[in-house]
């Protein structure tokens, strides 16, 4: 296991949680530009190393990208996905099974 790897999974994360929801969706690239780098030339592998991610929390967002939108880190940009997370809400709310997240009452053995 990497050391100090859940530490710096929950920094990664709440970096992206604060900048998916400082993104504004009528000019993204407008907004995210402000932020000093280029979102959208960056995939969210790129993303993580860029913000000192380790083994961590390049794993944490492999399983939002492949659960959310089936893609690998790789294959997705950064600005993209900060704008998807942006609309549901932000990522923590997506990924929540509490009331009102995007996994709340999902359906369990086929029944609600």
């Amino acid at each position: 296991m990497e050391k100090g790897g859940v530490n710096n999974m929950i920094m990664v994360r709440d970096l992206f949680e604060r900048l998916c929801h400082k993104v504004d969706l009528r000019d993204p690239r407008q907004s995210t530009e402000a932020f000093g780098k280029d979102y959208d030339a960056m995939s969210m592998a790129d993303f993580v190393k860029n913000e000192g991610g380790g083994k961590t929390a390049m794993a944490t967002v492999r399983i939002w990208t492949r659960a959310m939108l089936g893609l690998e880190p790789q294959e997705v940009s950064a600005l993209y996905f900060l704008m998807y997370c942006k609309g549901g809400g932000g990522i923590m709310q997506m990924r929540s099974d509490r009331e009102n997240g995007g996994q709340f009452l999902r359906l369990a053995n086929g029944e609600l």
